[in-house]
């Protein structure tokens, strides 16, 4: 009788440790996760920032912007900022572009959306979503 409590509770133990390790991964991939939702936040934020202060008077040298002037600095800024994650750049030039085909600028949309083809086949998970938002936008 002993020999089976004894073997009922190594059981409960090992049994025990293979959830909480599971846990474990779960909650690390968990917390991965998040800390790339912040980082993606702050260079969006960053971004934004960086648009915004070119309206700034002393950074403008008084010439008054309009949307299409900030889609543009965005769009070249897109194209030459080496640091932005892959995923975030190809998430944001989508967002450039169809702001600029509801703007009815096919022409400065198009190398965006095409930009943003290129960029979402390199990369996994979410990528065929936009690699066919890329599509929808060239159409």
């Amino acid at each position: 009788m002993a020999t089976v409590a004894v073997g009922a509770i190594g059981a409960i133990v090992i049994a025990s440790t293979v959830a909480l390790a599971a846990l474990s991964r779960r909650l690390a991939s968990e917390r991965d996760r998040a800390q790339l939702e912040v980082r993606k936040a702050e260079e969006v934020t960053r971004f934004l920032v960086g648009l915004f202060e070119a309206n700034d008077p002393e950074q403008s040298l008084g010439e008054t912007l309009t949307a299409r002037d900030l889609l543009d600095r965005g769009a070249a800024r897109l194209e030459r900022d080496a640091a932005l994650d892959p995923r975030l750049r190809v998430a944001m030039e989508l967002n450039v572009a169809e702001m600029n085909l509801q703007l009815e600028r096919a022409g400065v949309a198009e190398p965006l959306a095409r930009r943003a083809l290129a960029g979402a086949r390199g990369l996994p998970g979410e990528a065929p979503a936009m690699q066919a938002q890329a599509l929808h936008l060239l159409s």
